[in-house]
């Protein structure tokens, strides 16, 4: 599995910016990101306490959710648009008539339930 780390590489040392990975030696995939500005520092990562499982993070891809940026953004307090509010706003119409019916003729088997 892979994992991403931030760092800053500077004249040929690595400096972590979060807790480096605990492994003796690995193979690296190194990404050069522009520079930001000097009076920006990096912002503190947090960890989110979030375990990557694999089925939840293919299941998230495939409706279109990203979970690092929405994790990301209830840690800072952001508003992420949902791919399942565009869905909702597609269907509203047809939302409302379903609630419309049920309250105006109930739900299947509820003259059969005991609870």
């Amino acid at each position: 599995m892979l994992k991403s780390y931030e760092a800053v590489f500077d004249h040929g040392t690595i400096r972590w910016l979060d807790t480096p990975p605990s492994v003796g030696e690995a193979r690296l995939i190194i990404t050069v990101l522009p520079d930001k500005s000097p009076e920006a520092p990096p912002s503190p990562r947090h960890s989110s306490g979030w375990n990557d499982d694999t089925d939840v993070s293919a299941q998230a891809e495939s409706l279109g959710s990203n979970l690092s940026r929405t994790l990301e953004a209830r840690r800072t307090g952001k508003q992420v648009e949902q791919p399942g509010n565009a869905w909702k706003e597609e269907n509203k119409e047809a939302i409302m008539e379903y609630n419309n019916r049920i309250r105006a003729e109930g739900l299947f088997g509820d003259t059969a339930r005991l609870f």
